[in-house]
């Protein structure tokens, strides 16, 4: 319960839970000194308010810090009407709720390691459970930023190499000239997708295939035929995977991906780009041409379910997409995991107990269903499965019998690979030795070497900081030098 009332100027103040939230005299005055007090460090681009109440003190936050992006925590929706003038308002009137991931999606891991958190202490003591509450999850949203940032530094650097790779050895170009009206079947390595082999074995001319890499040793051993291979991993797995796929299968493939030298040499590439990040500068700066829109998110399904949605008219058929652990193996055999890990198992380290420990480990699939749950998908995609599982958003589940009765009523139409053409790749990696300046700017350099550039900018003085970043630069430029020399 919170109760206004007026103060000694006229001015209003407000209580809650038997604490003054505001001077009972002047609240203004008290919101003033308490700007005055407060130090923001100049690589600090935004402040967050940890329940400021009536907001007074915003009027002098804006005259003091005229650049600063200003948001506000609420811990009460008694204060709405207060919240005109911030940037941004974030309510946590309930102790369970996703504080965290909120935070993490609207500012991301850089921005949110140049946010100022500012607590007013009268609200600390008005709402201690919400605040404590508060302070956890802010933690919780750092350190998955800064889990991020990490991987990022690493990944960065790898991916930049991928897609020297990708515009030195590609060979021959695979160009969708049209829109492809067919139905689509997506094969992913979920075990699920065993109850449906035969059935798409038995219908798979009525359909475009697209196969995930790690469905690639599934569909070789059932000898299903594949329009399309997807992969958009720049992990090594991804590559392990690839050593399935025959030298005529057409390959999806977007810069960042990991895959070897041989296959971006012997087999079709239809080229994926994403709208951001260095890899499309590589591409533009190298003329690289007829690239196909990729989407970013998490999960190679999650893009070949975007793919099919642009490039093809028909309903979309997801097989194996089960996103869930279970008991026995987590992927449907043979996989290349499964076949690499089997090799260290012995009488201490089990395949039993490698297998339990993927049983009761969900990993990064949660976060994959909830890409699914937060998207749509125009009421064309729909999941064959057999078994209870968890609901992924708008895609309709359907049993493995209706997709036979589906089946049924399709009559075979042309292949898929009467739709694409193909084109010698004439994009020239040596253009980037003439560019860079461009290629190595200060917004590259920063995406290339997030944590490093984040660190420096909060120690812009730091030389030993400046010189790390430097060396990592000179080391890109080497392998650039390396393979345009090969």
């Amino acid at each position: 319960m919170i109760e206004f009332k007026p103060c000694k100027n006229q001015e209003t103040t407000a209580i809650a839970n038997g604490f003054m939230l505001h001077s009972s005299y002047n609240p203004s005055r008290e919101a003033e000194r308490y700007v005055e007090n407060l130090s923001i460090l100049p690589y600090e681009d935004t402040i967050i308010l940890l329940e400021p109440a009536i907001s007074y003190c915003l009027v002098f936050l804006r005259k003091k810090y005229p650049d600063k992006k200003i948001g506000v925590i609420r811990f009460s929706d008694a204060f709405e009407e207060f919240n005109k003038g911030f940037d941004f308002v974030i309510n946590h009137f309930d102790i369970n709720n996703n504080l965290d991931e909120i935070l993490f999606n609207k500012l991301g891991e850089e921005r949110l390691f140049s946010v100022h958190f500012a607590e007013w202490e009268a609200s600390k003591n008005a709402f201690p459970e919400l605040y404590q509450s508060a302070v956890i999850k802010i933690k919780e949203s750092l350190e998955k930023a800064k889990t991020l940032l990490v991987t990022r530094e690493y990944f960065e650097k790898k991916w930049f190499l991928n897609s020297l790779s990708f515009i030195k050895y590609i060979n021959k170009k695979a160009v969708i000239q049209d829109k492809i009206k067919k139905d689509v079947l997506i094969l992913a390595s979920g075990p699920s997708i065993h109850t449906s082999i035969e059935i798409i074995k038995n219908n798979q001319e009525k359909f475009s295939i697209i196969c995930l890499s790690s469905a690639l040793p599934v569909c070789k051993y059932y000898g299903i035929r594949i329009d399309l291979c997807i992969s958009t991993d720049g992990g090594f797995w991804a590559g392990q995977h690839l050593k399935h796929i025959a030298k005529d299968t057409i390959l999806a493939l977007s810069p960042e991906s990991f895959v070897s030298k041989k296959t971006l040499e012997d087999n079709p590439i239809l080229p994926l780009a994403y709208p951001d990040g260095i890899s499309k500068k590589i591409l533009d700066l190298c003329n690289f041409t007829n690239t196909f829109e990729a989407e970013r998110n998490g999960t190679v399904s999650g893009s070949a379910a975007k793919f099919a949605l642009k490039y093809f008219t028909g309903n979309i058929y997801f097989f194996g997409l089960d996103l869930a652990n279970g008991k026995g193996f987590q992927h449907e055999q043979p996989n290349e995991i499964e076949t690499n890990n089997s090799l260290f198992d012995f009488k201490i380290n089990s395949k039993e107990k490698r297998s339990y420990k993927s049983e009761i480990s969900e990993g990064s699939l949660k976060i994959y269903r909830q890409w699914f749950e937060n998207n749509s998908f125009e009421n064309r995609v729909f999941r064959v499965i057999d078994s209870k599982n968890k609901k992924l958003g708008s895609i309709k589940d359907i049993k493995s019998s209706e997709f036979k009765q589906i089946c049924m009523k399709i009559q075979q139409s042309s292949t898929t690979n009467d739709i694409i053409m193909f084109e010698e790749n004439r994009a020239c990696i040596k253009k980037l030795t003439n560019n860079t300046d461009q290629l190595f700017n200060s917004e590259n350099l920063q995406q290339l070497f997030p944590l490093s550039s984040l660190s420096l900018k909060h120690s812009p003085e730091n030389s030993d900081l400046q010189k790390r970043l430097l060396d990592e630069k000179n080391k890109l430029l080497k392998k650039l030098e390396d393979y345009c020399n090969e």
